[in-house]
């Protein structure tokens, strides 16, 4: 199923990005079912529901530098709906400010 961000979600994934807007969670899946597209609808959410938090801010980390070069490439190719999604904050923001 497309997803806002323009990228194909998974039904667990939806499912396990649920949950963890609720709360903490480690998320723990074998190499490729896609924990990127799960962090990325987390981190969409709660930046929407939380917008005027001072300055909501979300911090990907990773053990390895290979892993964080792929998650910055893979952030290249979304960059145009990202820049869209925070556009969208900061103009939520601003409104709250006014």
């Amino acid at each position: 199923m497309p997803h806002a961000l323009g990228i194909e979600i998974r039904e667990y994934q939806s499912a396990i990005a649920k949950s963890a807007v609720q709360s903490n969670m480690l998320v723990v899946l074998p190499t490729g079912l896609g924990k990127t597209a799960v962090a990325l609808l987390v981190a969409a959410e709660r930046l929407s529901m939380f917008p005027g938090e001072g300055g909501s801010h979300a911090n990907p980390l990773a053990d390895r530098i290979r892993m964080i070069r792929d998650e910055v490439l893979k952030a290249k190719e979304l960059k145009e709906i990202v820049s869209m999604l925070f556009l969208k904050i900061a103009c939520k923001l601003a409104d709250s400010v006014n």
